[in-house]
C-alpha cells in the first residue's frame, strides 16, 4: 500500500491556524506517513490564509505553514485521475452532495493509487464519499480534523491542546465548543467527550469511510 497520507487544503489551514505543524509531522511520522497534497494547494492555503477574516494572528498561521510546507510531498493527477475526479463531482451533484474539485482529485489519487490514508476537515466531503465510493474501501481509509486533534492531544496534553485552539477560536467552532474556549478551562473527560461526538456522529454516516480508531492507529499496512 502507498504510504502517502493525503491532505486537503481545510485540515492543513487550521492545524496551521492552531500552530501544531510539529506535532502534526510528528504524528504523521510516528505512523510511517508521508504528507502530501495537490501542487497548486501550496498557493491556495497561502491566499486563504492571507485573506482569512477568522484569524487572529494571520502571520502567525503563516509561518506554521512555512513550516509544514518543508515536509509536504507534492503530488499532479493524471489525465486519468482528473476524468475520475470529474465523475465524482458528477455523481455528487446528482446526490446533492458537497464534492469540490480539490476533494475530488485527491479522492481519485487515493483510489486509483491506493494511498494509505486520506485526512480532511471537511465532514460534507467524506459523507459524499461514502455515499459515492465507500462500497469500494477494504478499510476505511480517511480521517477528519477531530481525530487528528485527539491523536495530538493524546500525544501531548489537554491544556496544551486547548491553548493553541483558544488562540484562535474562529478558526473552527466545534473545536472551540470541545475545547471550552468561552470557560476558564476544560478537563480531558469533555475534551475527549466533546470531540467523540462529533467524530461518532459523523461515523454514523461513514462507517465504510471513516477510520475505526481516533489515534489513527487502525491503519492497514
Amino acid at each position: 500500500m502507498d504510504s502517502r497520507c493525503l491532505l486537503d487544503n481545510d485540515l492543513v489551514i487550521k492545524i496551521s491556524a492552531y500552530e501544531l505543524a510539529c506535532e502534526f509531522m510528528s504524528l504523521l511520522t510516528s505512523k510511517e506517513l508521508m504528507p502530501t497534497a495537490l501542487k497548486v494547494a501550496t498557493f491556495v492555503i497561502r491566499d486563504r490564509i492571507r485573506r482569512s477574516r477568522q484569524m487572529n494572528d494571520r502571520d502567525r498561521a503563516m509561518r506554521s505553514f512555512d513550516h509544514l510546507s518543508f515536509g509536504i510531498l507534492v503530488v499532479e493527477p493524471t489525465a486519468e485521475e482528473i476524468e475520475l475526479a470529474a465523475a465524482y463531482e458528477a455523481q455528487a451533484q446528482e446526490l446533492d452532495l458537497q464534492l469540490d474539485s480539490g476533494e475530488s482529485q485527491l479522492l481519485a489519487i487515493l483510489v486509483s493509487r491506493g494511498c494509505k490514508l486520506f485526512l480532511t476537515g471537511d465532514k460534507r466531503a467524506i459523507v459524499a464519499i461514502e455515499e459515492i465510493v465507500g462500497h469500494e474501501f477494504a478499510h476505511p481509509p480517511l480521517a477528519c480534523l477531530e481525530q487528528v486533534v485527539a491523536a495530538i492531544m493524546a500525544a501531548t496534553n489537554v491544556a496544551y491542546m486547548r491553548s493553541r485552539v483558544c488562540a484562535e477560536p474562529n478558526a473552527d467552532r466545534a473545536m472551540s465548543i470541545c475545547f471550552s474556549c468561552a470557560a476558564t478551562a476544560v478537563s480531558i473527560e469533555a475534551a475527549v467527550e466533546g470531540l467523540n461526538s462529533h467524530i461518532n456522529a459523523l461515523r454514523s454516516r461513514a462507517a465504510r469511510t471513516l477510520l475505526a480508531s481516533n489515534d489513527l492507529s487502525g491503519l492497514v499496512a
